[in-house]
This record gives structure tokens, sequence and C-alpha cells, in this order.
């Protein structure tokens, strides 16, 4: 398994110099990862230091059997402390979709320069993965114990998920 993780740990440290791809496949024993990466929402105040990225998952274990994510990527100066339940709720088209979790409890942590990083994931079907991607409108709000944070699509972050969609569809 170490061998196999060579290649993602090589393109990550050479990513400024030649670029990363959108979508990272790493391998384990039991299953593959197909990630989006660096998904940045837009619609942070002007000034502000946190960053949320909504990036997509596709695990395809060995068996064949399929299953996404989204991956909710919190990353400021003070926690958040994304809740367990619903805390990821989502407007697509003005359509309310709340998603469940676990929070974040367990991924938390101290990053670059003192920031703090936040990691939670929320499982949705593929149907809700087209279902953003061909929006005209999605708003995210995620949800902590100590705050709450607003974002929204941009037209980069559409195009993210449409490619990720047509790339991964069943």
């Amino acid at each position: 398994m170490r061998a196999k993780m060579i290649i993602p740990i090589v393109l990550f440290l050479l990513g400024g110099c030649i670029g990363l791809p959108s979508i990272l496949e790493p391998i384990y024993d039991d299953y593959t990862i197909s990630e989006m990466t660096d998904n940045i929402l837009a619609g942070a105040p002007p000034l502000s230091t946190t960053y949320v990225e909504l990036n997509a998952e596709q695990y395809t274990s060995r068996d064949g059997k399929i299953l996404y994510t989204l991956v909710v990527d919190y990353s400021s100066n003070d926690w958040l402390f994304i809740t367990p339940g619903e805390s990821l709720v989502l407007s697509v088209d003005g359509e309310q979709i709340g998603l469940r979790g676990k929070g974040s409890s367990n991924h938390r942590g101290n990053g670059y320069v003192g920031r703090i990083e936040e990691k939670a994931w929320y499982a949705i079907s593929f149907e809700g993965l087209e279902m953003i991607a061909n929006a005209k409108e999605v708003k995210a709000k995620i949800i902590g114990t100590r705050n709450q944070v607003e974002r929204h699509f941009s037209e980069e972050n559409f195009r993210n998920f449409r490619r990720f969609v047509a790339k991964y569809g069943t």
C-alpha cells in the first residue's frame, strides 16, 4: 500500500510546479477513491481568511460497489466544529437539501501557519450530484457548534461538478 501512495504524494509535492489535476484517483487495497480537489466555493466576505471547499468523491470497491460523498473542507483561523447530523444544507435552484454526516470531530487539526482545518463527509446519490452539476444556483450552509458558514457556487464550481459527473457517471 505504501508504494501505491507514493504517486499521489509526489503529485502533491510537484503541484506548485506542474499544477495538480482537479481529480485524483488514489488506489488502496480494497477500493479506489476518485476525488475532486480544490473546489473552493465563492461568496466569502471581503478580507475573509476562511476557505470552504465542497468536493465530490466516488468510492469504488474491489467488487464494483460504488458510493458517492460530498466532502466539506473548512480552513480558517477559528474553529467551526462541524456538527454530526444535518450540518450541510444545500439550496439547489431553491430546493433545500439537508445532508447528514458524522461531523468533523475525528477530522480536525492545525494546518499551515496556525490555520484550523476541519473535514466532514456526507453521503449523496449520483442523482444528487447530477442535480448539483446541472443547477443554475447552488448555495451551501455548513453548520457548526460555534458558527455557520454560507457560500455559493461560481461558474468554476459548476464546471468542476459537471466534469466529475461526466467522468464518473454510472
